[in-house]
Protein backbone atom coordinates (compact mmCIF):
# COMPACT_ATOMS: atom_id res chain seq x y z
CA UNK A 1 0.00 0.00 0.00
CA UNK A 2 2.79 2.26 0.62
CA UNK A 3 4.31 1.74 -2.63
CA UNK A 4 1.69 2.10 -4.85
CA UNK A 5 -1.29 4.07 -2.40
CA UNK A 6 -4.42 3.95 -1.54
CA UNK A 7 -5.89 4.67 -5.32
CA UNK A 8 -3.27 2.00 -6.80
CA UNK A 9 -4.32 -0.53 -4.72
CA UNK A 10 -8.40 0.27 -4.93
CA UNK A 11 -7.22 -0.37 -8.77
CA UNK A 12 -5.66 -3.96 -7.67
CA UNK A 13 -8.89 -4.88 -6.35
CA UNK A 14 -10.57 -5.08 -9.24
CA UNK A 15 -8.47 -8.02 -10.72
CA UNK A 16 -9.42 -9.98 -7.02
CA UNK A 17 -12.05 -12.40 -7.16
CA UNK A 18 -14.05 -9.46 -5.31
CA UNK A 19 -15.77 -7.96 -8.58
CA UNK A 20 -16.89 -11.75 -9.84
CA UNK A 21 -18.36 -12.58 -6.27
CA UNK A 22 -20.24 -9.12 -6.65
CA UNK A 23 -21.38 -10.00 -10.03
CA UNK A 24 -22.70 -13.30 -8.55
CA UNK A 25 -26.51 -13.99 -8.70
CA UNK A 26 -26.16 -15.75 -5.70
CA UNK A 27 -24.71 -13.03 -3.83
CA UNK A 28 -27.48 -10.67 -4.23
CA UNK A 29 -29.86 -13.63 -3.26
CA UNK A 30 -28.09 -14.56 -0.50
CA UNK A 31 -28.07 -10.55 0.89
CA UNK A 32 -31.71 -10.56 0.13
CA UNK A 33 -32.45 -13.56 2.55
CA UNK A 34 -30.40 -11.92 5.33
CA UNK A 35 -32.13 -8.55 5.20
CA UNK A 36 -35.70 -10.56 4.25
CA UNK A 37 -34.95 -12.79 7.70
CA UNK A 38 -34.43 -9.98 9.51
CA UNK A 39 -36.86 -7.87 8.82
CA UNK A 40 -38.90 -10.51 9.38
CA UNK A 41 -37.22 -11.34 12.83
CA UNK A 42 -37.38 -7.86 13.84
CA UNK A 43 -41.34 -7.22 13.54
CA UNK A 44 -41.73 -10.38 15.39
CA UNK A 45 -42.50 -12.52 12.14
CA UNK A 46 -41.21 -15.63 13.82
CA UNK A 47 -42.10 -15.51 17.34
CA UNK A 48 -39.03 -16.25 18.82
CA UNK A 49 -36.62 -14.63 21.15
CA UNK A 50 -32.46 -14.74 20.34
CA UNK A 51 -32.09 -17.24 23.21
CA UNK A 52 -33.90 -19.81 21.01
CA UNK A 53 -30.87 -19.35 17.91
CA UNK A 54 -29.02 -22.60 18.14
CA UNK A 55 -25.11 -21.44 16.99
CA UNK A 56 -24.56 -25.52 16.82
CA UNK A 57 -27.64 -25.60 13.54
CA UNK A 58 -25.00 -25.11 10.92
CA UNK A 59 -21.60 -27.01 12.14
CA UNK A 60 -22.99 -30.31 10.10
CA UNK A 61 -23.58 -28.62 7.11
CA UNK A 62 -20.39 -25.96 7.56
CA UNK A 63 -17.96 -28.69 8.00
CA UNK A 64 -19.11 -30.59 5.00
CA UNK A 65 -19.35 -27.78 2.68
CA UNK A 66 -15.41 -27.09 3.95
CA UNK A 67 -14.37 -30.20 2.81
CA UNK A 68 -16.29 -29.88 -0.64
CA UNK A 69 -14.43 -26.70 -1.28
CA UNK A 70 -11.25 -27.75 -0.29
CA UNK A 71 -11.89 -30.82 -2.49
CA UNK A 72 -12.76 -29.09 -5.12
CA UNK A 73 -9.80 -26.28 -5.22
CA UNK A 74 -7.43 -28.78 -4.93
CA UNK A 75 -8.83 -30.82 -7.75
CA UNK A 76 -8.21 -27.18 -10.21
CA UNK A 77 -5.25 -26.76 -8.57
CA UNK A 78 -4.14 -29.49 -9.76
CA UNK A 79 -4.98 -29.67 -13.49
CA UNK A 80 -3.64 -26.03 -13.64
CA UNK A 81 -0.47 -27.61 -12.04
CA UNK A 82 -0.02 -30.39 -14.80
CA UNK A 83 -1.08 -28.07 -17.68
CA UNK A 84 2.26 -25.92 -16.59
CA UNK A 85 4.79 -29.02 -16.51
CA UNK A 86 3.51 -29.61 -19.81
CA UNK A 87 4.48 -25.73 -20.91
CA UNK A 88 7.60 -26.06 -19.33
CA UNK A 89 8.75 -29.44 -20.46
CA UNK A 90 7.80 -28.64 -24.22
CA UNK A 91 10.06 -25.62 -24.00
CA UNK A 92 13.38 -27.86 -22.52
CA UNK A 93 12.36 -30.37 -25.36
CA UNK A 94 12.85 -27.85 -28.19
CA UNK A 95 15.58 -26.37 -26.02
CA UNK A 96 17.34 -29.74 -25.26
CA UNK A 97 17.19 -30.43 -29.22
CA UNK A 98 18.87 -27.61 -30.20
CA UNK A 99 21.74 -28.30 -28.17
CA UNK A 100 22.13 -32.00 -29.23
CA UNK A 101 21.70 -30.88 -33.02
CA UNK A 102 24.38 -27.74 -32.50
CA UNK A 103 26.70 -30.55 -30.73
CA UNK A 104 26.38 -33.52 -33.86
CA UNK A 105 24.60 -32.07 -36.96
CA UNK A 106 26.19 -28.93 -39.75
CA UNK A 107 25.37 -25.75 -39.77
CA UNK A 108 22.38 -26.44 -42.43
CA UNK A 109 20.81 -29.39 -40.78
CA UNK A 110 20.79 -28.01 -37.31
CA UNK A 111 19.09 -24.65 -38.81
CA UNK A 112 16.73 -26.77 -39.88
CA UNK A 113 16.02 -28.76 -36.84
CA UNK A 114 15.85 -25.26 -34.87
CA UNK A 115 13.23 -23.68 -37.15
CA UNK A 116 11.06 -26.41 -37.42
CA UNK A 117 10.92 -27.04 -33.96
CA UNK A 118 10.23 -23.93 -33.39
CA UNK A 119 7.20 -23.90 -35.79
CA UNK A 120 6.07 -27.29 -34.10
CA UNK A 121 6.39 -24.94 -30.95
CA UNK A 122 4.43 -22.32 -31.61
CA UNK A 123 2.13 -23.98 -34.10
CA UNK A 124 0.94 -26.24 -30.73
CA UNK A 125 -0.89 -23.01 -29.32
CA UNK A 126 -2.46 -21.86 -32.24
CA UNK A 127 -5.84 -24.10 -32.22
CA UNK A 128 -5.16 -25.24 -28.11
CA UNK A 129 -7.77 -22.51 -27.49
CA UNK A 130 -9.70 -19.36 -29.21
CA UNK A 131 -6.97 -16.93 -27.79
CA UNK A 132 -4.40 -17.90 -29.85
CA UNK A 133 -4.37 -18.63 -33.79
CA UNK A 134 -2.07 -18.24 -36.83
CA UNK A 135 -3.25 -14.41 -37.53
CA UNK A 136 -2.09 -13.21 -33.90
CA UNK A 137 0.89 -15.37 -33.34
CA UNK A 138 2.15 -17.89 -35.69
CA UNK A 139 3.05 -16.08 -38.88
CA UNK A 140 3.79 -12.86 -36.46
CA UNK A 141 6.53 -14.80 -34.73
CA UNK A 142 7.79 -16.53 -37.49
CA UNK A 143 8.17 -13.17 -39.31
CA UNK A 144 9.73 -11.84 -36.07
CA UNK A 145 11.91 -14.82 -36.15
CA UNK A 146 12.95 -15.54 -39.71
CA UNK A 147 11.70 -19.19 -39.31
CA UNK A 148 10.75 -19.30 -43.24
CA UNK A 149 13.03 -17.91 -45.01
CA UNK A 150 13.12 -20.37 -48.03
CA UNK A 151 10.37 -21.15 -50.23
CA UNK A 152 10.54 -24.99 -48.82
CA UNK A 153 9.86 -24.27 -46.02
CA UNK A 154 6.84 -21.28 -46.72
CA UNK A 155 5.65 -23.66 -48.82
CA UNK A 156 5.67 -27.12 -46.45
CA UNK A 157 3.97 -24.79 -43.53
CA UNK A 158 1.53 -23.67 -45.82
CA UNK A 159 0.29 -27.45 -46.79
CA UNK A 160 -0.64 -27.56 -42.64
CA UNK A 161 -3.82 -25.83 -41.40
CA UNK A 162 -2.33 -23.99 -38.31
CA UNK A 163 -5.33 -23.04 -36.25
CA UNK A 164 -5.94 -26.81 -35.88
CA UNK A 165 -3.14 -27.20 -33.72
CA UNK A 166 -2.68 -31.10 -33.70
CA UNK A 167 -1.75 -31.58 -37.33
CA UNK A 168 0.31 -28.86 -37.37
CA UNK A 169 2.77 -29.69 -34.91
CA UNK A 170 2.97 -33.23 -35.42
CA UNK A 171 4.04 -32.20 -39.13
CA UNK A 172 6.89 -29.79 -38.24
CA UNK A 173 8.01 -32.55 -35.70
CA UNK A 174 7.65 -35.15 -38.50
CA UNK A 175 10.17 -32.78 -40.30
CA UNK A 176 12.69 -32.36 -37.48
CA UNK A 177 12.73 -35.98 -37.44
CA UNK A 178 13.79 -36.28 -41.10
CA UNK A 179 16.85 -34.22 -40.81
CA UNK A 180 17.42 -36.24 -38.27
CA UNK A 181 17.20 -39.51 -39.78
CA UNK A 182 19.18 -38.13 -43.11
CA UNK A 183 22.12 -37.00 -41.29
CA UNK A 184 21.75 -40.97 -39.78
CA UNK A 185 21.95 -42.18 -43.21
CA UNK A 186 24.78 -39.75 -44.65
CA UNK A 187 26.83 -41.03 -41.55
CA UNK A 188 27.33 -37.66 -39.67
CA UNK A 189 25.79 -38.99 -36.36
CA UNK A 190 26.13 -42.17 -34.79
CA UNK A 191 22.80 -43.92 -34.09
CA UNK A 192 23.13 -43.26 -30.44
CA UNK A 193 22.93 -39.31 -31.32
CA UNK A 194 19.90 -40.21 -33.22
CA UNK A 195 18.02 -42.15 -30.87
CA UNK A 196 18.94 -39.04 -28.31
CA UNK A 197 17.90 -36.38 -30.92
CA UNK A 198 14.32 -38.48 -31.86
CA UNK A 199 13.50 -39.31 -27.88
CA UNK A 200 13.99 -35.69 -27.27
CA UNK A 201 11.72 -34.11 -30.02
CA UNK A 202 9.17 -36.66 -29.60
CA UNK A 203 8.96 -35.03 -25.99
CA UNK A 204 8.05 -32.16 -26.99
CA UNK A 205 4.86 -33.79 -28.86
CA UNK A 206 4.10 -35.44 -25.82
CA UNK A 207 3.88 -32.68 -23.83
CA UNK A 208 1.49 -30.57 -26.33
CA UNK A 209 -0.59 -33.47 -26.67
CA UNK A 210 -0.74 -33.23 -22.89
CA UNK A 211 -2.64 -29.46 -23.18
CA UNK A 212 -4.86 -30.87 -26.17
CA UNK A 213 -5.94 -33.57 -24.09
CA UNK A 214 -6.52 -31.33 -20.97
CA UNK A 215 -8.98 -29.21 -23.30
CA UNK A 216 -10.49 -31.88 -24.37
CA UNK A 217 -11.17 -33.49 -21.12
CA UNK A 218 -12.84 -30.64 -18.89
CA UNK A 219 -14.02 -31.02 -15.41
CA UNK A 220 -17.02 -32.83 -15.69
CA UNK A 221 -20.40 -30.46 -15.64
CA UNK A 222 -22.43 -32.85 -12.92
CA UNK A 223 -19.20 -32.30 -10.59
CA UNK A 224 -19.06 -28.19 -10.67
CA UNK A 225 -22.77 -28.20 -10.68
CA UNK A 226 -22.93 -30.19 -7.68
CA UNK A 227 -20.90 -28.23 -6.00
CA UNK A 228 -22.24 -24.78 -6.64
CA UNK A 229 -25.79 -25.98 -5.72
CA UNK A 230 -24.34 -27.37 -2.56
CA UNK A 231 -22.63 -23.53 -2.00
CA UNK A 232 -25.88 -21.43 -2.93
CA UNK A 233 -27.80 -23.31 -1.06
CA UNK A 234 -25.77 -23.28 2.26
CA UNK A 235 -25.06 -19.51 1.82
CA UNK A 236 -28.81 -19.25 1.58
CA UNK A 237 -30.13 -21.13 4.36
CA UNK A 238 -27.09 -19.40 6.54
CA UNK A 239 -28.04 -15.83 5.49
CA UNK A 240 -31.88 -16.63 6.92
CA UNK A 241 -30.45 -17.72 10.65
CA UNK A 242 -28.05 -15.07 10.57
CA UNK A 243 -31.15 -13.09 9.75
CA UNK A 244 -32.69 -14.77 12.94
CA UNK A 245 -30.60 -12.77 15.38
CA UNK A 246 -32.32 -9.51 14.41
CA UNK A 247 -34.69 -9.94 17.33
CA UNK A 248 -37.23 -7.35 18.56
CA UNK A 249 -35.03 -7.07 21.98
CA UNK A 250 -31.83 -7.70 20.10
CA UNK A 251 -29.02 -4.95 19.50
CA UNK A 252 -27.97 -3.31 16.26
CA UNK A 253 -24.78 -4.52 16.31
CA UNK A 254 -24.91 -7.65 17.56
CA UNK A 255 -28.12 -8.13 16.21
CA UNK A 256 -27.50 -7.09 12.45
CA UNK A 257 -24.28 -5.81 12.29
CA UNK A 258 -21.83 -8.48 13.18
CA UNK A 259 -24.54 -11.27 11.33
CA UNK A 260 -24.42 -9.62 8.52
CA UNK A 261 -20.00 -9.21 8.65
CA UNK A 262 -19.87 -13.39 9.21
CA UNK A 263 -22.49 -13.48 5.99
CA UNK A 264 -20.46 -11.69 4.37
CA UNK A 265 -17.10 -12.89 4.85
CA UNK A 266 -18.66 -16.24 4.12
CA UNK A 267 -20.16 -15.32 0.85
CA UNK A 268 -17.09 -14.18 -0.11
CA UNK A 269 -14.71 -16.56 0.57
CA UNK A 270 -17.14 -19.30 -0.10
CA UNK A 271 -18.11 -17.95 -4.01
CA UNK A 272 -14.44 -16.31 -4.27
CA UNK A 273 -12.96 -20.36 -3.94
CA UNK A 274 -15.54 -21.45 -6.39
CA UNK A 275 -14.20 -18.68 -9.20
CA UNK A 276 -10.64 -19.67 -8.27
CA UNK A 277 -11.10 -23.06 -8.95
CA UNK A 278 -12.88 -22.25 -12.40
CA UNK A 279 -10.24 -19.98 -13.88
CA UNK A 280 -7.31 -22.35 -12.84
CA UNK A 281 -8.58 -25.32 -14.03
CA UNK A 282 -8.28 -23.97 -17.62
CA UNK A 283 -5.10 -22.09 -17.71
CA UNK A 284 -5.43 -21.74 -21.54
CA UNK A 285 -7.10 -18.86 -21.97
CA UNK A 286 -6.86 -14.99 -21.86
CA UNK A 287 -7.33 -14.00 -18.43
CA UNK A 288 -5.02 -12.37 -16.07
CA UNK A 289 -4.82 -15.63 -14.07
CA UNK A 290 -3.33 -17.33 -16.82
CA UNK A 291 0.19 -19.37 -17.64
CA UNK A 292 2.45 -16.31 -19.22
CA UNK A 293 3.07 -17.01 -23.06
CA UNK A 294 6.12 -15.47 -24.52
CA UNK A 295 9.73 -14.39 -23.56
CA UNK A 296 10.64 -11.23 -24.68
CA UNK A 297 13.60 -10.29 -26.52
CA UNK A 298 14.67 -6.57 -26.96
CA UNK A 299 13.86 -4.34 -30.51
CA UNK A 300 17.70 -4.10 -31.36
CA UNK A 301 18.13 -7.74 -31.09
CA UNK A 302 15.94 -9.55 -32.99
CA UNK A 303 17.92 -11.73 -35.35
CA UNK A 304 16.99 -12.55 -39.16
CA UNK A 305 15.72 -9.79 -40.06
CA UNK A 306 17.92 -7.45 -42.39
CA UNK A 307 17.37 -3.50 -42.73
CA UNK A 308 14.90 -4.08 -45.88
CA UNK A 309 12.61 -5.95 -43.58
CA UNK A 310 12.55 -3.68 -40.59
CA UNK A 311 9.58 -1.20 -41.84
CA UNK A 312 7.51 -4.65 -42.90
CA UNK A 313 8.23 -6.07 -38.85
CA UNK A 314 7.05 -2.82 -37.28
CA UNK A 315 3.92 -2.47 -39.55
CA UNK A 316 3.20 -5.83 -38.51
CA UNK A 317 4.00 -5.33 -35.27
CA UNK A 318 1.65 -2.81 -35.06
CA UNK A 319 -0.96 -4.02 -36.16
CA UNK A 320 -0.82 -7.68 -34.49
CA UNK A 321 -0.20 -5.16 -30.93
CA UNK A 322 -3.44 -3.05 -31.62
CA UNK A 323 -5.44 -6.62 -32.45
CA UNK A 324 -4.02 -8.64 -29.08
CA UNK A 325 -4.78 -5.71 -27.19
CA UNK A 326 -8.76 -6.60 -27.56
CA UNK A 327 -8.28 -9.24 -25.77
CA UNK A 328 -9.49 -9.19 -21.84
CA UNK A 329 -5.97 -10.30 -20.60
CA UNK A 330 -4.42 -7.38 -23.06
CA UNK A 331 -7.18 -4.61 -21.44
CA UNK A 332 -6.20 -6.48 -17.83
CA UNK A 333 -2.41 -5.59 -18.49
CA UNK A 334 -2.86 -1.94 -19.87
CA UNK A 335 -5.43 -1.12 -16.96
CA UNK A 336 -2.34 -2.33 -14.60
CA UNK A 337 0.30 0.31 -16.62
CA UNK A 338 2.48 -2.77 -17.63
CA UNK A 339 4.15 -2.40 -20.59
CA UNK A 340 2.75 -3.71 -24.15
CA UNK A 341 5.54 -5.87 -25.85
CA UNK A 342 7.94 -5.72 -22.56
CA UNK A 343 12.03 -5.07 -22.71
CA UNK A 344 12.69 -8.06 -25.18
CA UNK A 345 11.56 -7.80 -28.70
CA UNK A 346 7.91 -6.29 -28.50
CA UNK A 347 7.08 -9.89 -29.33
CA UNK A 348 3.63 -9.60 -27.76
CA UNK A 349 2.94 -10.22 -24.04
CA UNK A 350 -0.34 -11.61 -24.11
CA UNK A 351 -1.97 -13.46 -21.23
CA UNK A 352 -2.27 -17.01 -22.04
CA UNK A 353 -0.06 -19.85 -22.24
CA UNK A 354 3.59 -19.95 -21.87
CA UNK A 355 5.01 -20.44 -25.26
CA UNK A 356 8.89 -19.95 -23.94
CA UNK A 357 10.71 -20.12 -27.65
CA UNK A 358 14.23 -20.54 -28.26
CA UNK A 359 15.44 -17.96 -30.56
CA UNK A 360 18.46 -17.71 -28.74
CA UNK A 361 20.17 -21.43 -29.82
CA UNK A 362 19.17 -20.46 -33.79
CA UNK A 363 23.16 -21.37 -35.74
CA UNK A 364 24.98 -18.31 -36.49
Amino acid sequence: IADTGLVGTATMLSFTALPRVAKSFTTWVTLACFLASAIVARCGGFGHDLEDYDDNAMRGPSVLLTFVLAFYVGYCYSRQERQYQACTEAFGSVTNACLLARASLTAADRLLVWRYLNLAHVAGYCGLTATYNKRNLFDYYCLVQNLWPSPEVRRRVALVDVDKGAQAYRECIAWALDVVTGARRRGEITAEEQRQASETMLTLQSSLTTLYNYQFQVMPFMYTQLVSFACAFYLIVYAILKGLHFTPDATVDYGFVFPFLALTLTTVTSLGLLEVGSIISNPCGDEAEDVRDLPQRRRHEVRGIDGASQGQWHREQHRVERGLQRTEGQRCQAQLGLKLGGSRGGLPDVVGLRVALVPDLAPE
